[in-house]
């Protein structure tokens, strides 16, 4: 069997695989099968071609997977060169590039057509190789997909659990917004290391009658393991953080975000539980008693629709990057749509705060919304006026922030205001009675601890009086404290604290500090 040249078909699985697994906590396995099903099929359209014309199946093979090594490393020599200083950009050309590949191409199909080898060997021995590097990516797209199965099986599991809270006899709960606005910085970031004076927004919530937390932190650094947290207003076990990377941990964490004990809690009250499509698996909670999302286009398996985000990030990264760069000057109908995931994108967002503050309110109280919007992170597809904005390239799952002096992270951010003071309006005008709001974000700005640990926090307590709130609370408070002043709550404050890696790993965190914390004591 292994002498068969099955190596093409698993050469060409290995970079959808790869991707999947790299990217296992914002997508699902089903968001790449069709990806998968067209490699296999253009790995059989460059055999069948190559076996015609060699007429020989095993050295059509090797022609094949080096074809298929070609198409697929691309788009990643490509962004890899460009990121070299100034001789890489220079280099970085297409025109220069496309040259160089074709030129590897017919100097290894030469190779294998003329040089004395043993075909039968060569065979064996490439059809092992693929198949241990299909290996760990198989793995960890298994785990992962387990890991998403547990934390739904969590929700169906704890559904009988006693309830916790009881809220005073005789009294409609509140309704409780909690509106997450991914890698929104606190204010005196904003002006210190962007130059931009968020005052006149923080003045606006305040004359709604927000209290601002000024000195607020997150209590993680990344948005899974913050949301972990926040929606289950406890720390994570980090006695165990070496095994987070393992499969038990991922579990237990992705539970705590889908079915944490907020959700939880609450449902067991009877609240109605809604919820926005984030895009991302770690805070979409697809089986919400109200899942809100815009009609999407760009998911489908088999039909040949545009391409969703995963998609488009893997087309990027091969050879079609040729294709997508070279759009303008092909005929639209054989354009790649690798600009549907950007639609997307920017269709949800702005969905999700007009929905919050026009259609949300009315619906039947006590309810508790959760909305996870990803803005102002990238992509900065967002003028300050709400106007759509190229940032260049393509939708990606992996991006970063931008550096401290990014435009499009402002351009992002006062667009993210203004619709979130319409949204916020709305809810306060269509509420029948006043509600909980909670607008926070999971962590801050690309950068160092003080500057990714510094996060937005401001809050809409009915009665209007901050009561417990505090100028450096965490999120891991803040549920705590909605609980025990709404709904006959007795949990104790904890010690507010933050974990930052410089290396962006789970394994290596350490406690950050606030410095305001001893001038800011309630």
């Amino acid at each position: 069997m292994t002498r068969l040249p099955l190596h093409p078909f698993l050469f060409a699985l290995y970079p959808v695989a790869a991707m999947l697994a790299f990217n296992a906590a914002d997508v699902r396995l089903g968001e790449g099968v069709r990806s998968l099903l067209l490699a296999l099929i253009l790995a059989g359209a460059l055999f069948l071609t190559a076996r015609l014309v060699v007429g020989e199946s095993r050295r059509a093979a090797m022609a094949t997977t080096l074809a298929l090594l070609l198409i697929f490393s691309y788009g990643h020599v490509y962004r890899w060169m460009g990121g070299l200083g100034p001789l890489g950009e220079a280099l970085a050309r297409h025109r220069y590039l496309v040259p160089a590949w074709a030129a590897l191409m017919a100097g290894g199909t030469w190779l294998i057509l003329r040089v004395g080898i043993d075909r039968s060997a060569w065979t064996q021995a490439l059809n092992v190789a693929a198949l241990a590097l299909l290996i760990l990516p198989a793995a960890q797209i298994a785990a992962a997909e387990q890991e998403h199965r547990s934390a739904l099986a969590a929700g169906e599991r704890d559904s009988t659990a006693e309830c916790e809270l009881s809220p005073p006899a005789g009294e409609m709960p509140p309704d409780i917004y909690y509106i997450i606005l991914d890698g929104y910085a606190r204010q005196d970031v904003l002006e210190s290391r962007f130059g931009f004076d968020n005052g006149p927004f923080l003045d606006e919530l305040k004359r709604r009658g927000f209290y601002v937390a000024e000195w607020s932190q997150s209590n993680y650094f990344t948005t899974q393991l913050s949301l972990a947290s926040s929606l289950s207003y406890e720390y994570l076990d980090l006695n165990q953080r070496q095994e987070l990377a393992r499969t038990a941990s991922r579990e237990q964490i992705s539970t705590m975000r889908i079915h944490g004990k907020v959700r939880r809690s609450l449902e067991c009250l009877g609240y109605t539980i809604v919820a926005f499509d984030s895009s991302s698996p770690s805070s979409t909670w697809r089986d919400a008693d109200l899942f809100l999302s815009p009609e999407r286009h760009g998911d489908q398996i088999l039909v040949l629709a545009g391409m969703n985000a995963f998609e488009a990030m893997l087309f990027d990264s091969t050879a079609g990057l040729i294709l997508s760069d070279a759009s303008i000057a092909i005929p639209g109908a054989l354009r790649p749509d690798t600009d549907l995931p950007m639609r997307e994108h920017r269709e949800r967002v702005r969905f999700a705060f007009e929905t919050l503050g026009e259609g949300v309110p009315e619906l039947a109280s006590p309810k508790f919304v959760f909305a996870h919007i990803i803005a102002p992170h990238t992509p900065y597809a967002f003028g300050p006026n709400g106007e759509n904005v190229d940032p260049g390239g393509t939708y990606t799952l992996q991006s970063e922030e931008g550096s401290a002096d990014s435009a499009g992270y402002l351009s992002n951010l006062a667009y993210v205001n203004a619709a979130a003071l319409r949204a916020i309006d709305g809810i306060l005008a269509g509420s029948s009675r006043p509600p909980v709001i909670i607008l926070q974000s999971d962590h801050g700005a690309k950068g160092a601890a003080d500057v990714r640990l510094a996060n937005l926090s401001a809050f809409y307590f009915p009665g209007g009086e901050p009561g417990e709130l505090y100028p450096t609370i965490t999120p891991v408070n803040v549920f705590r404290i909605v609980f025990n002043r709404y709904l006959g709550g007795r949990y104790e404050r904890l010690p507010d604290v933050s974990y930052f890696s410089e290396e962006g790993s789970y394994s290596d965190l350490v406690i950050v500090p606030n410095p305001h914390a001893a001038e800011a004591v309630p």
